[in-house]
């Protein structure tokens, strides 16, 4: 799997709010280039309300719980907002910052398998279904053939979370994406990671147990 390549790709599914905001900071610009209405309390919407409609569509619940590994004795936590991961440092590696995207504030890659993973940390708070919304919007942006293969909320160590996993052609390679979206009063996170296409059902174990890590603190 040609690295150089792969980073170009997870690029696109990166969500973000401009810095430059409009009307008297009411108005906000994802980096889709959509407009979003910013509330007092620290949520948004979309300003076309058929983006908002689309983006609150049922999404069903998977009734099982899920716990971080055993295995996962590595803590990371955000400098951002609340967001923690507990890792296994003899699975999973950090990357050079920007090696994969500048906005993550970290990043990583499986030590033996090709499997890479970020964390986008905004300390704005976003509308959980929104969060997904925009990360599934970025990758159809830019590829061809995107299909949301499972997307459900999950109560990941105790926190709500989406699950979402997606796959699609981006710059002539197939790729597969899992992430959890989490938001709240300190602002919203995704952590994501990819493979090819191929891999995914061989590589998912090990995704889910570095996904399945995330915690609030």
């Amino acid at each position: 799997m040609p690295t150089s390549r792969y980073i170009s790709l997870f690029a696109t599914v990166l969500l973000t709010l401009s810095t430059s905001t409009v009307f008297g900071g009411e108005k906000a610009f994802t980096s889709t280039g959509e407009i979003v209405i910013l509330n007092s309390d620290g949520t948004w919407q979309y300003e076309n309300q058929s983006r908002t409609s689309q983006a609150h569509k049922s999404i069903k619940t998977n009734a099982k719980k899920f716990k971080k590994p055993a295995s996962a004795s590595f803590p990371v936590r955000s400098k951002v907002n609340s967001l923690g991961l507990w890792m296994n440092p003899a699975d999973w590696g950090f990357t050079q910052k920007g090696a994969i995207n500048a906005e993550a504030e970290y990043e990583l890659k499986h030590k033996k398998l090709e499997i890479y993973a970020m964390a986008i940390t905004e300390s704005i708070e976003v509308n959980l279904d929104n969060l997904a919304q925009l990360a599934l919007e970025n990758v159809e942006k830019v590829g061809t053939n995107v299909k949301v293969i499972n997307k459900e909320y999950r109560i990941v160590n105790g926190q709500k979370v989406i699950f979402m996993e997606m796959s699609g052609v981006v710059n002539g390679i197939k790729a597969t994406y899992m992430g959890y979206y989490h938001s709240n009063s300190k602002g919203a996170s995704q952590l994501l990671a990819f493979t090819g296409t191929a891999l995914a059902n061989k590589y998912k174990p090990e995704i889910l147990k570095l996904l399945n890590g995330l915690v609030v603190l």
